[in-house]
């Protein structure tokens, strides 16, 4: 099997426990590289209960050559700018 697939996470509310939980199970073929919230506690919480690797800087996950992609998980109206960043280290973005 080749390199798992590199992903960032940004946006940790609700809609992240359930992704969360598939990617653990995803574990075999996806790689979370960094999970990221505005909050340091928000993300350290995030981090330790799934066990993903927490982020403190946007721009170096986006600059992260083993990140492939973005799950993007934040309210609509925050979205364009870290979609703008990921996209223009062209990254793939969900």
């Amino acid at each position: 099997m080749g390199r798992r697939t590199g992903l960032a996470i940004i946006g940790l509310g609700m809609a992240a426990k359930p992704h969360a939980l598939a990617l653990q199970d995803l574990s075999d073929r996806i790689d979370v590289r960094g999970v990221y919230a505005r909050s340091a506690e928000a993300r350290r919480a995030f981090a330790q209960a799934y066990g993903f690797p927490e982020a403190d800087d946007i721009d170096a996950l986006a600059e992260d050559p083993e990140v492939d992609a973005l799950l993007l998980l934040t309210p609509p109206n925050v979205r364009q700018e870290v979609m703008s960043r990921f996209a223009a280290a062209g990254k793939h973005i969900l």
